[in-house]
């Protein structure tokens, strides 16, 4: 009997330093607008891909996470599920071409970022596919001309 309430002692005392520590968890929040969001953990630290939903419960972003930064490549839909924009990360920061959809799934912008700058082209386009902007710009500012362009039928 003595045996048998260390060893349950014990197995709650484990339980509840792992709870306590969060070392491997997956944290579901509610917002009050029926909206919820899900975060890993892992180590008490944001490992894996925070989810977030609507009302309704369909997925409206997914952030990919090593060790509490952003790793890994964003992404934002809309309500029916289209992708909405994917940004790639490296450590907290934007590195590489951020792309945005038109609801069609049709590319509506791209633009290129190194250590959360712009840094290279952005190009944004009509729905149409042709080409609506273009400029060229190093760290955030704007290098050269910024060219715009009307949609050809």
């Amino acid at each position: 009997m003595k045996i048998s309430k260390i060893i349950l002692a014990v197995t709650l005392f484990l339980l509840v330093t792992k709870l306590t520590f969060g070392q491997d968890s997956l944290v579901k929040k509610n917002n009050a607008d029926g909206a919820r969001m899900e975060t890993p953990y892992i180590n008490g630290k944001i490992n894996g891909t925070l989810k977030a939903f609507d009302k309704d419960g369909k997925l409206t972003m997914e952030i990919p996470y090593v060790d509490n930064k952003k790793n890994g490549i964003e992404k934002f839909y809309y309500s029916d599920g289209k992708l909405k924009m994917e940004a790639p990360n490296t450590n907290n920061k934007l590195n590489g071409i951020v792309k945005m959809y038109y609801e069609s799934g049709k590319l509506k912008m791209e633009t290129q970022y190194a250590d959360n700058k712009i840094n290279g082209t952005l190009k944004a386009y009509y729905e149409s596919g042709h080409l609506k902007q273009e400029a060229t710009y190093i760290d955030n500012k704007l290098n050269g001309v910024d060219k715009i362009y009307d949609d050809v039928k």
